[in-house]
């Protein structure tokens, strides 16, 4: 193959071989509208799968099959509990790492995108943690004191994984089974450490397993977790139809 593409690959033999995906996520009252799209199109073998299901495909957990997963999205955190490999347990708390940069914002009288910046280069969620340092604004001459945007982050942040901790608790998973964090909010500097404290159970970070990729940080990207996941998900056979389950009973008792 000598790194040249081929659009028509059938018959021809490489050393690699790369395949585009299109991979979509959103919520099941999107579905329809979605379905909608593809109707009438050249696209075909399309599917539609739940994130919990990419969520076990992608894990790598080791040896063990119970594990709790906490997914920090923006607009909401999403934990599932794993028992003997199988999902026992799902909830979606409606409140987001998102309402960490409204908290910065408002604290520190900066924008959107400013407070943002400044929870992704210099945020901690633990300021015991946190080496107390001036820390520049975003696009100003100002700076604050980095244990002053840990106390905000960590204030909301502490919120935020009491929800996490007290769903555990209610589905009585033992202190001594590990959870694992994804998501683009698990980049926060030590919320794997705050977790482990309010919680008691050990917190590793997911990784994406089964896929062979040039660079492996790839795999440890949290943003990338649920798509990859989904790319490892089979198809399952569309079920039977009522009239195709009758014919099939009429065939083997000969009516």
């Amino acid at each position: 193959d000598r790194g040249e593409w081929l659009a028509d690959p059938l018959g021809k033999s490489g050393r690699g071989l790369d395949v585009t995906y299109q991979v979509y996520k959103a919520g099941a009252d999107c579905l329809s509208g979605i379905r909608a799209l593809f109707d009438g199109s050249s696209v075909g073998d399309v599917c539609f799968y739940p994130s919990v299901r990419a969520y076990h495909e992608a894990m790598d957990a080791g040896e063990s099959d119970d594990f709790a997963l906490v997914d920090f999205g923006a607009a909401g955190i999403s934990v599932s509990l794993f028992r003997d490999g199988m999902l026992e347990y799902e909830a979606r708390l409606p409140l987001g790492m998102r309402t960490i940069d409204k908290d910065i914002m408002q604290a520190f009288g900066i924008s959107a995108s400013q407070a943002r910046k400044l929870k992704h280069e210099h945020g901690h969620a633990l300021r015991s943690a946190c080496k107390n340092r001036k820390v520049q604004i975003p696009d100003t001459k100002l700076s604050l004191e980095s244990r002053d945007l840990a106390t905000v982050i960590q204030s909301r942040a502490e919120e935020l994984l009491e929800g996490v901790v007290w769903l555990l608790q209610r589905w009585e998973y033992d202190v001594n089974g590990d959870i694992y964090i994804t998501g683009g909010g698990s980049r926060l500097s030590d919320i794997d450490l705050l977790l482990h404290r309010l919680s008691g159970h050990a917190v590793k970070k997911a990784v994406v397993r089964r896929i062979h990729v040039s660079k492996e940080e790839v795999l440890k990207t949290p943003e990338y977790f649920v798509a990859l996941g989904l790319l490892l998900c089979e198809p399952v056979a569309a079920e039977e139809t009522r009239d195709g389950i009758r014919d099939r009973i009429k065939r083997i008792f000969g009516i």
